[in-house]
């Protein structure tokens, strides 16, 4: 019985600790068991010193790669926007981190300033070893930063990182969920295709959307999306709820009489190295539901 111990404790000693990390970073013995931004941005961002929360060079990650992010619109054409620029800040980057589980993160830290307010910055999968941070897997994400979080879900046979922030004007606020698949030990911008393969848009999902005009006769127009979004039966189950209401704009505190509503499901699955979706949102079919 005696050997038999010996030879599990030898067995367990040697036991693989998994890929060669992509990056690493030393920790001391007696730092904070919770990981400060300046040290997420010193362990990603190549060149990013954390004393003075300055960058030297280029945006590159850890592994020399540039941070960067390729947007595309509905019609999967890539935007003409401006390039990006760094986020105005004091201090450190944030990081925005999802607890995988007692010793693996989620870490995305936005450091550049998108035209339509999101953000660019490098999304990694982090072992924490106490001694160590291993970075094991590796890309860029685009999203917005205001009460941000991340989640990884299991869909197919592919683990998709869920983005998920919101931008707030006034007392509207618009929030959005970017889908971001692991290929291999990179984490890589994709597309929506539809099932037949055709490119659908970008792979970005409005958990909350709204949208205002002004129409003849003194009438506002509000047009409300609200999503809802589980995994199942190996795919994202999507439950669209679309709202039109309308008001008086000359009584800005009347109540909006509710004209017309909609719902809708859509599913995303993860298929022949594609993200699918098997339908278009509520919201690209808005002209059959605000025609008066």
């Amino acid at each position: 019985m005696r050997l038999l111990l010996i030879g599990l404790l030898v067995g367990c000693a040697s036991a693989p600790r998994g890929p060669e990390p992509l990056c690493t970073a030393a920790r001391a013995p007696n730092a904070p068991a919770e990981v400060p931004p300046e040290e997420w941005a010193a362990l990603l961002i190549h060149g990013y010193d954390p004393k003075t929360n300055q960058l030297a060079g280029a945006p590159v990650d850890c592994t020399g790669a540039p941070i960067a992010w390729t947007e595309v619109d509905d019609s999967c054409a890539p935007r003409d926007e401006p390039a990006l620029v760094p986020r105005p800040r004091r201090g450190p980057p944030p990081a925005i981190v999802g607890t995988l589980s007692d010793t693996e993160r989620l870490v995305w830290v936005p450091l550049l300033q998108a035209s339509t307010g999101e953000a660019v910055g490098p999304l990694a999968r982090i072992v924490d070893r106490r001694t160590s941070l291993d970075v094991v897997t590796l890309g860029s994400a685009r999203g917005l930063v205001d009460r941000g979080s991340l989640r990884l879900e299991r869909v197919g046979e592919t683990d998709l990182v869920l983005l998920e922030g919101q931008r707030c004007e006034g007392p509207t606020c618009q929030r959005t969920l970017r889908l971001i698949p692991q290929r291999g030990r990179r984490f890589i911008g994709e597309p929506f295709s539809t099932l037949t393969g055709a490119c659908a848009g970008p792979a970005l999902i409005w958990s909350q959307r709204q949208e205002e005009r002004s129409l003849p006769g003194n009438v506002i127009r509000a047009v409300e999306l609200e999503s809802t979004i589980n995994p199942g039966g190996g795919a994202l189950l999507i439950h669209e709820q679309l709202r039109v209401k309308e008001r008086d704009a000359r009584a800005p505190s009347s109540a909006a009489r509710l004209e017309r509503s909609a719902e809708a499901d859509r599913t995303v699955t993860l298929e022949g190295g594609r993200i699918r979706v098997d339908r278009p949102s509520l919201w690209a079919r808005l002209s059959e539901f605000t025609q008066r």
